[in-house]
């Protein structure tokens, strides 16, 4: 019987003292845990290789060279999203991202608060990307066809421009050569 008090005691007393230990843990990382639970804001997410800039784009182009930088522009962003939409997709969307040091720390409902925190961080993450998205494509779609126009009208331009040269283009031939073929 007394080993058994005395054990009971020796637990009571380990207890005890993880007990002590972990909430002056808690203390020192207070500020982790509180960041998880309502501060995270997915930072890491988008930024670095992750942060897109949106292109701007010209109502409309004219010339190659800038036909081809804004090409150019909207395939770099195009490449930087689907980066960020592929990290994001594989980025658990809830408390696994929580250090395990400091998940140990945490209680159960701290554990519970941070997962819908951290999951509805990510939704407006994701979220945020597709309308952002979408108006960087419904601005390249606008430069897109106005360029398109452009390009269509002037080369009708120039078209009909060469055809209505044509027939002096056929005199001058004849001068240079003494006469049309049927003259000769």
């Amino acid at each position: 019987m007394k080993k058994i008090l005395l054990g009971a005691a020796l637990c009571a007393a380990f207890t005890v003292h993880a007990a002590d230990d972990l909430a002056k843990k808690r203390e020192q990382r207070k500020a982790d845990i509180d960041f998880w639970v309502t501060k995270y804001d997915g930072a890491e997410l988008k930024s670095g290789q992750f942060r897109c800039p949106n292109p701007r784009f010209p109502s409309m182009s004219k010339q190659n060279e800038e036909i081809d930088a804004v090409s150019a522009r909207m395939k770099t962003w195009q490449d930087c999203y689907n980066r960020f939409a592929e990290n994001l997709n594989k980025t658990p969307p809830g408390a696994e991202r929580i250090p395990q040091d400091v998940r140990a720390l945490m209680t159960k409902e701290e554990l519970e608060q941070a997962g819908a925190h951290i999951k509805d961080v990510h939704t407006n993450l994701a979220e945020s990307a597709t309308i952002n998205s979408k108006m960087v494509l419904a601005d390249f779609d606008a430069w897109r066809k106005a360029t398109e126009a452009y390009v269509g009208e002037n080369n009708k331009v120039i078209k009909a421009a060469q055809a209505k040269d044509r027939p002096d283009l056929e005199d001058r031939r004849n001068n240079y050569s003494g006469g049309s073929a049927s003259q000769r």
